[in-house]
């Protein structure tokens, strides 16, 4: 089959029905609909994966079903039934249109492919509680695991999105790399330049999913700046508490160990906050950068008592909330039903997360 003939058959080929659905009593299990629809998502995702070598793709369906609540994706979703909602069509007992379960299949994809390659980056142990991919097949099968998402991101995107929405993407992608490599030049030292490294690591992928199903779906522009300021919110919000988490977060729940961030090199907003100035943040940097690996850790646990104990998970606490707070001040005006009642338990379950 040439390539041409490949990419003929692949845009037609029909939504399969999931191979399995997600457990009763999960987090979009109170609503039916919308849980069907990430159902369908993930039938999507375990299609484009079986187009791999058999090793491969036991690896990458095993790392994409292993964990996480498909918020991505279900923003994605929320979005398009938002947009229709915004037109007064009343599509809530019906699946989402094809194309947008197709465009949350290739977010959640671009979300897997940036956790594998950060994980690497990071020499990451584990991941939602298992042992990282890199640790089983090897960076090198690692990197091509997670080029080959990318590949699969680029390619539903290219037969499914708009070419504003496949641009947005693309500039998105720069800035996570963007980010990466500002943080392996040096750690951000002040609030300002991490808020910078955030954005283009977390916050911007948040924006494209709430806003990528409602435009393409006909929102018009009044609610996709809505959508935007509360996908800003709720992004920054989301990384503020991950930094949290990796100080005050139970291993069981998180996935990964207390720590992980400061011993990657990357310093995060609590010790910002807790810090006397960049100076005392680059002291810390280097004291863990520079000590013998053996004794790496309990540096890391000194510095961790004393960001606690100065107040520095406290203020970031508020700070992660009073984001959701912003978030929640954008509902005014929103379209009434199941999509925004479905958003609003996003901002409500952030607000209690463990993991």
């Amino acid at each position: 089959m040439d390539s041409q003939t490949y990419v003929s058959v692949h845009r037609r080929t029909p939504l399969v029905k999931p191979l399995h659905t997600t457990a009763p009593g999960s987090f979009w299990g109170q609503f039916p609909v919308l849980q069907h629809d990430l159902d369908l998502t993930d039938a999507e995702i375990e299609r484009n994966l079986d187009r791999q070598s058999l090793r491969i793709r036991e690896g990458l369906q095993d790392f994409v079903r292993g964990g996480g609540k498909r918020l991505r994706p279900a923003l994605v979703i929320i979005g398009a039934r938002m947009a229709a909602a915004s037109r007064g069509e009343g599509i809530d007992g019906q699946p989402a249109p094809e194309s947008a379960i197709r465009l949350a299949a290739g977010v959640e994809l671009l979300h897997a492919a940036t956790l594998i390659h950060d994980d690497i980056l990071d020499q990451a142990s584990h991941r939602r509680g298992r042992i990282a991919l890199h640790r089983q097949y090897g960076a090198h099968d690692a990197v091509l695991m997670g080029d080959f998402l990318f590949s699969l991101t680029f390619e539903l995107f290219a037969d499914h999105a708009s070419p504003d929405q496949a641009r947005v993407l693309a500039r998105g992608v720069s800035r996570m790399c963007e980010s990466e490599l500002r943080n392996a030049e040096a750690p951000a030292l002040t609030r300002r330049e991490y808020m910078r490294r955030i954005f283009g690591k977390t916050t911007a992928l948040f924006i494209l999913s709430l806003t990528l199903g409602a435009s393409e779906h006909g929102a018009p522009e009044a609610l996709l700046q809505q959508l935007r300021r509360i996908g800003y919110c709720l992004g920054t919000s989301f990384q503020i508490q991950d930094d949290i988490l990796d100080i005050t977060g139970d291993p069981k729940k998180t996935g990964k160990p207390v720590g992980g961030d400061l011993l990657a090199g990357t310093v995060t907003l609590p010790l910002i906050l807790a810090a006397e100035g960049p100076t005392e943040l680059a002291t810390w940097h280097r004291s863990v950068e520079s000590a013998p690996a053996r004794a790496r850790r309990q540096i890391v646990q000194t510095i961790l008592s004393d960001v606690r104990d100065r107040g520095g998970v406290d203020v970031a606490t508020r700070q992660a909330s009073a984001y959701l707070d912003r978030a929640r001040a954008e509902f005014a005006g929103l379209p009434a039903g199941m999509p925004a009642e479905a958003l609003r338990s996003v901002l409500d379950h952030l607000e209690l997360r463990q993991s």
